[in-house]
């Protein structure tokens, strides 16, 4: 320790700086063993919840595992064999599925496993990534992991069989990378070696001296070299945008930080050394994309709902409102409010703020926030750092020890009760599964199908998997001509739950019918057969049953809940109705 350094700079040197309070909470950094122990108790109500909704999925999971098996099969990365349509929206969970499959596992216990696997390294990450904006939050540290634990939209999309939780951990993962690349590399004032990074004495900044193992004081300065852990940031963030396109986003965001921190020496050789892995992965991929697919975007991108601007605004206070409100939002802008927020808390809001933007102008329609998964741990990682910063308010003001420690308790208790709550008020989504029902209808018109057949369908994932027949969508998701069909508004008379119905729509029915589909699948309501007046919330069920030509060629051929299969009135007879 240099001779003028006083009790302050020993204070620093030890990486709290903070009141005794709360430094006697903080972990003892020569026991990490004591840090896995709190994650590994953690993942036993992370567990329990995974294991509550381990049948729910949606009907788009099955679509990505149509790809995947067409992949293993030796078909191609293909909807049907011999079309070549990029109907998805995450090309490496598509691989990894099939990998699964050509492996000879099921392919929906591969996606569960792998979800399972990403929930909990996505909860591992999100705590590290809280101990870098939070360093000497000690025993508070663990509220964002213990969010994640008990958050009941992570475990329903970590189960739900897509690609979610594995754009998420990547997009943690990169977050947490670019900051640890943010901190200076050590160098002694008269040597060439590199020492490790500096220790940061407070929450909001750095020392401009390291404090080595031994003695002798080394400076934090800018070297020629980039951090070893900028290219890693890089890699991942490319691993991101082969996980779902809005990598590209993240990547510009994070960009425009490392361009914008206020530590500007080598800031666009950085970008560079930053930029060239992410485009050594994504690169390759778009023109591979181009030369399969014949565009440079996803298929999907094209058929993207059209919502209001209002409804992703509900949309985004839906999503605050489930998680506490303005409470929540006044913790996680606490740092602001109080004016000490750090480079690292800044980072993480701009990423959270500028996606909130993205997805509050887009909506959804998926249960629990799908968007918003992404965010979700920086989301944790903010609301963590507003309680630590009230800690320490509360350390400033002569709060005992065990008045913190009953602060901690009282809000891993809150937390455990909105879990309680959450799974209460949720519990009905673990019916929400295609396996159920349109599995069913799917296995059943694989019975009647004979060679030759296809289908035409709405629900164009369970049903279109199970049947394993040639499949015609009418949204478009998996049909590059309904993806480039123009938009058109729709009012439809027939009133739907009590509300007249009006949509933008991509349609075409004459594309549709003139592809002479044998089998067409619509959610009518399950009325038809019963001479009862269909009810559907899809425009495109009206707009096909009012065709002339489906009036007049198609008939019902049998109805399982709120699904009708219609045939062709031709075929009726050679499929040996029963």
């Amino acid at each position: 320790m240099p001779a003028n350094a006083g009790p302050a700079a020993a204070d620093a040197g030890s990486g709290t700086g903070l009141p005794p309070t709360v430094r006697d909470m903080s972990m003892n950094r020569t026991r990490p063993q004591l840090a896995v122990l709190w994650l590994l108790l953690l993942f036993i109500p992370q567990a329990a919840l995974l294991y509550f909704f381990r049948v729910f999925t949606v009907d788009d999971t099955w679509i990505f595992l149509r790809y995947a098996q067409n992949l293993a099969a030796g078909h191609g990365l293909v909807f049907n064999p011999g079309e070549a349509v990029e109907g998805y929206t995450s090309f490496l969970w598509a691989i990894l599925l099939a990998g699964g499959i050509k492996a000879g596992a099921d392919g929906l216990l591969v996606a569960r496993v792998l979800g399972v696997a990403l929930a909990l390294a996505t909860t591992v990450v999100g705590y590290l990534l809280g101990r870098r904006v939070t360093p000497n939050g000690g025993y508070l540290t663990l509220l964002a992991p213990a969010g994640l634990a008990t958050s009941v939209p992570l475990g329903v999309w970590a189960m739900s069989g897509m690609g979610t939780v594995l754009f998420t951990f990547f997009v943690t993962l990169t977050l947490y990378l670019h900051l640890q690349s943010t901190t200076p590399l050590c160098v002694p004032p008269h040597a060439g070696g590199y020492s490790p990074p500096c220790v940061p004495p407070l929450a909001g900044g750095y020392n401009p001296s390291c404090v080595p193992p031994l003695a002798g004081g080394y400076r934090g300065v800018r070297t020629g070299r980039s951090h070893p852990f900028l290219a890693a940031a890089g890699w991942v963030c490319g691993l991101a945008a082969l996980s779902r396109p809005e990598g590209w986003l993240f990547l510009v965001i994070i960009l425009g930080h490392r361009l914008w921190r206020p530590t500007r020496h080598g800031r666009w050789a950085d970008a560079v050394a930053y930029l060239g892995p992410f485009l050594a992965l994504t690169v390759p991929h778009l023109l591979w994309r181009h030369s399969y697919y014949g565009d440079w975007v996803p298929n999907t991108f094209y058929i993207k709902a059209i919502l209001t601007k209002e409804a992703g605004v509900l949309y985004t206070w839906n999503f605050l409102q489930f998680h506490g409100g303005l409470v929540f939002l006044a913790l996680c802008a606490l740092p602001l409010a109080l004016r000490r927020r750090s480079e690292e808390w800044t980072a993480v809001a701009m990423v959270v703020l500028l996606w909130t933007v993205y997805v509050a102008r887009m909506g959804d329609w998926m249960p629990l926030f799908r968007f918003f998964i992404p965010i979700l741990p920086l989301c944790f990682v903010l609301l963590q750092t507003g309680v630590v910063e009230l800690a320490q308010a509360l350390s400033n003001v002569a709060v005992s020890r065990t008045g913190l420690r009953l602060l901690v308790g009282l809000l891993l208790l809150a937390a455990s009760g909105a879990l309680i709550c959450q799974v209460h008020a949720n519990r009905d989504l673990r019916g929400m599964s295609p396996n159920q029902l349109y599995a069913r209808v799917g296995r059943e018109l694989r019975q009647y199908a004979q060679p030759g057949d296809t289908l035409a369908a709405i629900d164009a994932g369970a049903v279109p998997y199970f049947s394993e027949l040639p499949t015609t969508d009418i949204i478009g998701l998996t049909d590059a001509h309904i993806a480039h069909t123009p938009y058109q508004y729709y009012e439809f008379d027939r009133p739907i739950f009590g509300h007249e119905y009006a949509a933008w729509l991509r349609y075409d029915g004459a594309y549709i019918l003139g592809k002479k589909p044998t089998f067409i699948e619509l959610p009518t309501g399950g009325k038809v057969l019963a001479g009862g007046e269909v009810i559907s919330t899809r425009g495109e069920v009206y707009l096909l049953m009012d065709e002339p030509e489906f009036q007049a060629n198609y008939v019902p051929l049998f109805e399982r809940g709120h699904l009708t299969i219609f045939i062709r009135k031709d075929q009726v007879k050679q499929h040996q109705l029963r």
